[in-house]
């Protein structure tokens, strides 16, 4: 990318410098134009950027290479042109800034044009299907408002002549950027609003800024200079306007019965914790299930005919022909009505296609499930992952226009359901539909209210998971789920104590910790080598100590010394061995840990630091600790040994 941007740069300077030899008989390098220079290169850069013309591209189609530059192009010259229209007193010699960007831009896509022919890439393709009621409605609202404008707001036009050219330089613009952008294209049935809308909303933007260009170079007189302007501006907000009625007039209405096809898992970002997860499945059998084929051909050749894949994947991590289909049910709906009319205890198999993110109250439907379920009876389900949901952003959208929509979308879907005030307002508006949530979280969520995953995959966008109703609903009354937590360790004398921290994990890890190390296996000390359990700003937290800092209430309590063996979970002492947890008991855990004095690699060397830690202090308590303590923040600071 350092390169394109240099590149880009050297261009448009070159072509500056050119333009201003022929218009001057010179060259001139520190006087005025060289400051319009500096800011026609930074709008450049900046419609670059917005295009994505400097990211890299995965299809190498001449069509695709090009269109991103002839986009940042079109905007520069609006943007340009419309500060210049507004401050006509700064205004530049249109040749010299006309010259430079044409020459420019000619230039790049000479470039292009010759190095992707070298390549043998694919032809233009150009294939239109056209609405005619969507390009009868967009020329009636232009001609409206170009008629209201110019002959009936300002009452004649002092240069009608002047005006009758650019009007109908203003109709070619229009039709032109409506083409190339297929705005004029038939309406697909599921299309979503914001992919229907994202066409035309660039279309408007490229209309616009060639009408402004229009005006810069044609300089109309009087009144008519921003009546072009005015007119591209109002008639792009009348076009969204009229066009989100049309949206949901022609959108089928929002049954609830599958009709998307599974396609290949590649084609959206991989998760990365169902990619991470080994795959060495067995296939889960129910317990005194007689062999039944009724429900996998009713699976098969009913219920998911169009979701082979789907079929496949349960096929493959359980025994169908276990499970009675008198005891089965299979539906797509976020209604939690469909369970609580189902007896309990009796259910061995509930299929639901529709995404965890429909649910109001995520744990009251999971627990409802686990009561119809009988023990081992198995739940079927799948989530939106937070990670899949941005992949479809970069999809639909420029680089970084998707991350700035997928930010706003994080923030109100994700943050604000969170904060105790601000998730009044956003359930009351959204009912808790289409909400962000990770893929550790429903996990979590699910060993919380008494599942054992056997298995998960993604597919599509989605990732499906098979889990079995193992127990009753954990009674925990405070799991992990806002910034500030308390987690259950073993403190000295076997009993429980909470500490506190920041969080820096998805809500409900901790439930999920025995799940991770059984699945993904490979781990340094006492931690997990790339857990996607913490959160990126649970990285930054743990990196700069932040996620420590509540600790010191429990340093102060007393639960804690200032040195001394890790506080550990349930899950992670049990993993000890039996002589060396009766040893541990012993002595109160500290803020810092040996781990940070020996730096082991592995959990047998973990083991190991924290049995000569013990010994030392057994004998020589205050110097042990003086000693780790002081080793200890030499590796902090120099070392920087950290969390993670």
């Amino acid at each position: 990318m350092i390169r394109k941007i240099l590149l880009n740069c050297a261009i448009y300077y070159v072509a500056f410098k050119v333009t201003q030899y022929f218009k001057r008989l010179g060259l001139y390098f520190f006087d005025e134009d060289t400051f319009k220079y500096f800011y026609l290169q930074l709008t450049v850069l900046f419609t670059s950027f917005l295009s994505g013309k400097f990211s890299r591209k995965r299809n190498n189609g001449l069509v695709s290479v090009l269109k991103p530059y002839f986009i940042a192009f079109v905007l520069t010259i609006g943007l340009i042109s419309l500060y210049f229209n507004l401050n006509s007193e700064t205004k530049p010699s249109r040749l010299l800034i006309s010259g430079t960007l044409f020459l420019g831009f000619l230039v790049e896509i000479s470039w292009l044009t010759f190095t992707n022919t070298l390549k043998k890439t694919k032809s233009l393709e150009f294939r239109i299907k056209v609405t005619p009621f969507l390009i009868f409605v967009k020329l009636l609202i232009i001609v409206v408002l170009t008629g209201y404008v110019y002959f009936w707001h300002s009452e004649g036009s002092t240069n009608l002549a002047k005006d009758k050219i650019a009007i109908g330089v203003m109709f070619v613009l229009w039709f032109f950027a409506g083409m190339f952008t297929h705005q004029f294209n038939s309406f697909r049935n599921g299309i979503r609003f914001w992919v229907f809308q994202w066409k035309h909303i660039k279309g408007d933007l490229l209309f616009t800024a060639l009408v402004s260009f229009m005006v810069f170079i044609l300089e109309p007189e009087g009144l008519s200079n921003l009546n072009p302007i005015i007119i591209a501006i109002s008639y792009s907000i009348a076009s969204f306007i009229v066009l989100t009625v049309y949206f949901f007039e022609k959108s089928p209405i929002n049954i609830d019965v599958p009709t998307h096809k599974i396609i290949k898992a590649n084609y959206f970002d991989e998760e990365p914790l169902a990619k991470q997860v080994s795959k060495n499945w067995q296939v889960y059998k129910i317990e005194n299930g007689k062999f039944n084929h009724y429900l996998a051909e009713q699976l098969s050749n009913i219920y998911l005919l169009n979701f082979k894949e789907i079929f496949k994947f349960i096929e493959e991590s359980i025994d169908i022909y276990s499970f009675d289909l008198r005891r089965a049910i299979i539906l797509r709906s976020s209604d939690t009505y469909n369970v609580d009319v189902l007896p309990k205890n009796m259910i061995e198999f509930y299929l639901n296609l529709h995404e965890i993110n429909d649910m109001r109250r995520i744990n009251e439907f999971f627990i409802k499930i686990n009561s119809v379920l009988i023990n081992g009876g198995v739940f079927i389900g799948c989530v939106e992952p937070a990670t899949l949901r941005r992949s479809k952003f970069l999809k639909e959208f420029p680089f970084y226009l998707a991350n700035f929509f997928y930010s706003l979308d994080y923030l109100w879907r994700r943050v604000f359901p969170k904060i105790p005030y601000l998730q009044k307002i956003y359930f009351s508006i959204t009912n808790g539909k289409n909400r962000v949530i990770s893929l550790s979280e429903v996990l979590g969520r699910l060993y919380y209210c008494g599942f054992e995953v056997i298995n998960i995959k993604q597919l599509e966008e989605k990732v499906y998971f098979i889990v079995k109703k193992e127990m009753e609903p954990s009674h925990e009354k405070n799991p992990s789920y806002g910034l500030f937590i308390k987690l259950k360790r073993v403190g000295k004398g076997g009993k429980f104590i909470y500490v506190y921290k920041f969080r820096t994990m998805s809500p409900y890890s901790e439930f999920i910790q025995k799940f991770i190390f059984e699945k993904i296996g490979s781990t340094s000390g006492d931690k997990v080598d790339n857990d996607f359990r913490v959160t990126s700003w649970g990285k930054v937290l743990r990196r700069f100590w932040i996620d420590e800092l509540p600790m010191i209430v429990n340093l102060i309590k007393g639960d804690l010394s200032l040195v001394g063996v890790r506080p550990l979970s349930v899950h992670k002492f049990e993993m000890y061995p039996e002589d060396f947890r009766n040893e541990r008991k012993k002595y109160r855990p500290g803020l810092i840990p040996p781990y940070y004095y020996d730096l082991p690699k592995s959990f047998d060397k973990l083991v190991e630091s924290e049995r000569n830690y013990l010994e030392r202090y057994s004998v020589k308590p205050f110097s042990t600790q003086i000693k780790y303590l002081f080793g200890a923040l030499y590796n902090i600071v120099f070392k920087r040994a950290r969390s993670k």
